[in-house]
């Protein structure tokens, strides 16, 4: 048996939460150097909005879909940015299902659409970004009705219930 989180294991308002990063001055300072020398440098306390969109895939990555059968993504829908982080702020990262469908020419897929919202401190957010993630399936023979627990794949997650 797979400890694996597939398709079937994702249903809309499920939600969950991980994370908690602080980035340095050194790190907005290199990321800004390597990635984004046009910014302003009035801002050179704050990170790029970039390195969030960065940080974010990283959290991701490390907080949850390192145990799903996730398959890449067809884009990203949408990036809003809300307000700049300075060198220190603590981060931390809420995900929410927001629907699920089967793949019209894939039947061993199905999509994943995902609101991400990375909040600093107090829990306001920082950045938000909806995408859609292309999940295998557990077998089109063998699927299963999605899971309707607010619970993410695997241990390293902090569940905060359904909306």
């Amino acid at each position: 048996m797979s400890d694996l989180a597939f398709f079937e294991d994702f249903a809309a308002g499920q939600a969950f939460a991980f994370g908690s990063h602080a980035l340095s001055a050194g790190s907005i300072a290199g990321y800004r150097a390597a990635y984004d020398p046009a910014a302003d440098k009035a801002a050179e306390t704050t990170a790029s909005p970039w390195q969030l969109c960065s940080l974010l895939m990283r959290m991701n990555y490390e907080g949850w879909m390192i145990r799903t059968a996730a398959r890449g993504a067809p884009g990203v829908d949408e990036i809003r940015w809300h307000r700049p982080v300075a060198a220190g702020e603590v981060l931390g990262v809420r995900v929410r299902v927001l629907d699920t469908r089967l793949s019209n020419s894939r039947p061993e897929l199905g999509f994943v659409r995902f609101e991400h919202v990375v909040e600093g401190a107090g829990g306001t957010p920082v950045l938000t970004q909806t995408n859609s993630v292309m999940m295998a399936r557990r077998g089109p023979e063998a699927a299963r009705p999605p899971r309707t627990t607010a619970a993410a794949p695997g241990p390293a997650h902090e569940p905060v219930g359904e909306t």
